[in-house]
């Protein structure tokens, strides 16, 4: 998970539960039976819905480069090794700090 913190790792994954059975709940009042057999409504209700995920999902990977190289260029400021950046990484990921405030956490991509 892209998260760090385990209330918050617990958080995200319902939230993403919820949101599929939202998703679920929509679709079946999407399709319905007087637009059979082409379902014109269905079908283009299915295709914004695409076409904003996958904004959504380039919106996302452009923030999390900027996060990443942010992130970067502080901790480079620091003039810390290394190992001393995992160290701290990992000692802060032990305490449950969350990735906002962790500056060693890295999103993965």
């Amino acid at each position: 998970s892209n998260v760090a913190g385990k209330t918050k790792q617990t958080v995200v994954s319902a939230m993403t539960l919820i949101a599929y059975c939202a998703g679920n709940m929509a679709g079946a009042q999407v399709f319905r039976t007087k637009d059979a057999p082409r379902y014109v409504s269905g079908t283009v209700a299915c295709s914004v819905c695409f076409a904003l995920e996958a904004i959504v999902i380039l919106l996302w990977r452009g923030w999390y480069m900027w996060e990443n190289r942010r992130r970067e260029r502080i901790v480079l400021s620091m003039g810390i090794s290394k190992e001393e950046q995992e160290r701290r990484g990992k000692e802060l990921g032990e305490q449950d700090v969350t990735d906002m405030k962790n500056i060693y956490f890295r999103y993965t991509m």
